[in-house]
C-alpha cells in the first residue's frame, strides 16, 4: 500500500492495513521459516532477501496468508488475548501457527506445492473459535520452549529471537504436539533465484561457488553446471533448481543460468 492510502477510508482498521515492513516480517518468519532473521530495518532485510523475496516465480497466495495471519494475530495481540512480552516474537508464532495447521513447509518456489499448502491455513483461518485454539495452544508451546532454552539448557534469554536453534526448538515442539510427519519434497522440478554470493576454485582447480539463499545459501559446482562463466557470474542473480547431496543431506544447486 501506498503511505497514508486508506487513512480517510473508516471501514479499513489500522490492523488491516499491511506496510513493507510488516508483510516482509510475516512471510520470512511465516512462510522462509527463518523469524531469527527478521530485524527493523526495511532496507536491509530487502537486501538480505534478495532472490528469496518477491520473486517472479512466487505465487501471491503465500504473500496474502501471511498477511492474512498478521491480521488475525495482532487482533489477538490488540484485544489482549496473548501478553504483550511476545509481541516481539510474531514472526516465531506465524511459523509456528502454519506449521501446526499445514505441517511441514513445501518449496517457497513451487507454487502449486506452496499454494496447496497455504490454501489449508485461508479454510482454517475462516473458523474463528479454531484459529484462536491453535494460537493460544502455540502460544503455551513457546512459553514452555523459552522457560526449557532458559532453566534446562541454561542458555540466555538475551537476543532469543534472533537465535536459529531457538527456531528449531519452536518447530519441533510444534511438530510433537500436532503428531507432524517429516516430508521430504521433491525440489528438482521448482525452479529458483538467488545472487552469486562468490566464486573460488577448489584443490581439483574446478569452479565453485554459493548462491544466496534461506535457511543457508546454496552450494553449487563447475561439473555439474558446465557453461557457466564462473569468472564473471560474482553478484548476478541467477535461476536454478535443487537437488540433495545423498552424503550430507544438503541441497545443492543444478542447472544454474544467469537471468536475462
Amino acid at each position: 500500500r501506498r503511505s497514508k492510502q486508506y487513512k480517510h477510508i473508516p471501514t479499513i482498521k489500522n490492523a488491516q492495513i499491511i506496510n513493507l515492513q510488516v508483510l516482509l516480517h510475516s512471510f520470512v518468519g511465516m512462510m522462509l521459516n527463518s523469524p531469527h532473521r527478521v530485524n527493523n530495518s526495511t532496507l536491509e532485510m530487502l537486501k538480505d532477501f534478495k532472490g528469496e523475496i518477491f520473486s517472479e516465480n512466487h505465487s501471491y497466495l503465500p504473500y496474502y496468508t501471511a498477511s492474512l495471519s498478521f491480521n488475525q494475530l495482532e487482533l489477538m495481540f490488540r484485544n489482549q488475548s496473548i501478553g504483550k512480552d511476545l509481541r516481539s516474537f510474531k514472526p516465531h508464532l506465524l511459523m509456528m501457527f502454519r506449521e501446526a495447521v499445514g505441517g511441514n513447509l513445501p518449496p517457497i518456489n513451487n507454487a502449486k506445492l506452496i499454494d496447496e499448502h497455504v490454501q489449508k491455513i485461508i479454510n482454517f483461518l475462516k473458523k474463528a473459535d479454531e484459529s484462536k485454539r491453535v494460537v493460544s495452544e502455540i502460544v503455551t508451546i513457546f512459553r514452555n520452549c523459552r522457560e526449557h532454552w532458559i532453566k534446562n539448557l541454561k542458555r540466555s534469554k538475551d537476543g532469543i529471537k534472533d537465535v536459529p536453534e531457538f527456531t528449531r526448538l519452536l518447530l519441533q515442539e510444534v511438530q510433537k504436539k500436532y503428531s507432524i510427519e517429516t516430508v521430504k519434497f521433491e525440489l528438482s522440478s521448482a525452479i529458483y533465484s538467488g545472487q552469486v554470493l562468490f566464486t573460488l576454485r577448489d584443490r581439483n582447480n574446478k569452479w565453485y561457488g554459493f548462491i544466496s539463499g534461506s535457511p543457508e545459501n546454496i552450494f553449487f559446482h563447475e561439473t555439474i553446471n558446465r557453461g557457466l562463466n564462473f569468472q564473471s557470474i560474482k553478484g548476478k542473480e541467477v535461476m536454478y533448481k535443487k537437488e540433495i547431496n545423498k552424503e550430507n543431506n544438503k541441497p545443492f544447486a543444478i542447472e544454474v543460468k544467469v537471468k536475462e
